[in-house]
This record gives C-alpha cells, structure tokens and sequence, in this order.
C-alpha cells in the first residue's frame, strides 16, 4: 500500500497513527510505541480558520468566506450545545471543497456526488 491510503482519507487534519511490531524467530516480540501525526495534504495550499468551536480547512476561497463558515457553524453548535446541554469534547473539522471532483478524489470514491439542496 502507498501513502498516502489509495482509498480514503486524503483530506487535510486526519489523524495518523503507526507502530512497527517486529517478532524472531523464536517468537521475541517488540513494538514500538505508537506515534500519532496530523496529516498534511500538500497537494493543495490548505488554510485553517479557527472558530470557537470549529476548525475549517479551505483553499483558493476568500478569508472572509472561510470566516463566516466558522463563524456559523460555531452558532449552529453553540445552539446544539444549549438544546441538549452538552459541549462535543473537541472541536469539529469542517473541510471545504471547491469541486465535487476533488473531493471525490480525496475522499476516494469515484461514484461520490454532492448533496442536492432542494
């Protein structure tokens, strides 16, 4: 397998985490501890804007844009929290596309289509 996952999880912000087991012959084990990274899609020139309560990953979009994204998603949450009395113990990551086409890619799916508002 290739790296980054050929399936999946290209998306900016995702967690990542390895180890390595090695094992003798006589059965001897030892591991390494786990190490965790975010990982960084380079291919686009990512900018993180940070809410309140939310982080939001866009590229080639206006600040302001990306803004008032964060900016509305922290009211969305800020509502949930007082409708059900309760805080998420970390912050979302909201990641926004500009095509369908790239995040079909990132996302490893080339069936994927964005939702339809109606």
């Amino acid at each position: 397998m290739g790296w980054p996952p050929a399936v999946g999880g290209r998306r900016p912000g995702r967690w990542v985490q390895g180890w390595w087991q090695v094992v003798d012959a006589r059965g001897n084990a030892f591991s390494s501890e786990p190490q965790r990274v975010i990982y960084a899609d380079t291919r686009r020139v990512w900018e993180l804007t940070e809410g309140e309560r939310v982080r939001v990953y866009t590229y080639r979009q206006p600040r302001a844009w990306a803004v008032e994204m964060a900016t509305q998603a922290d009211l969305a949450l800020a509502a949930l929290e007082a409708a059900y009395g309760d805080r998420l113990p970390l912050p979302p990551l909201l990641v926004f596309y500009n095509q369908a086409s790239d995040a079909a890619l990132d996302l490893g799916s080339t069936t994927w289509a964005p939702l339809t508002m109606r």
